[in-house]
């Protein structure tokens, strides 16, 4: 079957057809770009395939005249430690910004508030509740080790559970510290958390 056997209306619709394919090809054809100032503002470095790699060129602008003297990025990996470094990249980073190796310390110098030491507060003295002895800073599970065999009375364990069972003290925030402040009044950790963190 040639074209001359071809009706009209199967000759315009595959020359449809093809106009179509060519377009749709030409759309997915890979058109080379010149680099310069008419098609990009940065024009450099350029990666092996001809592109501009515009994370090195954003790199090379701002670290222009950073040097480790003026760079806070050193005395902020001293305090906070790997925690402000992308994973798996450390030591490239720290080579990069020209921080001494053998002075990385992954945890840095700085101590959260979540992370702070302590201060206990003193407790106000009570009279000894007849009963069973607790042992100091017992657990439920030891406190339940101190029932008798067999029956329980039921006094023994109301009176094991007023010594035994605290309620859990309140977790105060750096935010309700910074409240307290606010107030005038000044939380019981801070001292001992600034001064931890005095060297950082």
């Amino acid at each position: 079957m040639g074209l001359k056997n071809m009706s009209r209306k199967k000759k315009i619709l595959w020359s449809v057809i093809l106009v179509l394919a060519v377009n749709q090809f030409l759309n997915y054809w890979p058109v080379k770009i010149e680099i310069s100032r008419e098609t990009t503002f940065i024009d450099g470095p350029v990666n092996e395939d001809g592109t501009v790699n515009y994370a090195a060129a954003v790199d090379e602008s701002y670290s222009a005249g950073v040097t480790p003297e003026n760079n806070a990025a050193l005395i902020l990996v001293q305090a906070l430690g790997g925690s402000i470094l992308q994973e798996g990249h450390e030591y490239e980073v720290l080579d990069r910004i020209g921080f001494p190796l053998e002075q990385y310390d992954p945890e840095g110098l700085f101590t959260t508030w979540d992370e702070r030491v302590q201060v206990e507060e003193l407790a106000e003295p009570t009279t000894q509740q007849a009963g069973p002895a607790k042992p100091e800073n017992a657990s439920l599970d030891e406190m339940m080790g101190l029932l008798p065999d067999g029956e329980i009375d039921p006094n023994f364990l109301e009176e094991l559970l007023k010594q035994g069972i605290e309620e859990p003290a309140e977790e105060v925030s750096i935010d309700d510290v910074t409240e307290m402040l606010l107030d005038g009044q000044v939380h019981p950790d801070l001292e001992a958390w600034l001064e931890q963190n005095a060297e950082a």
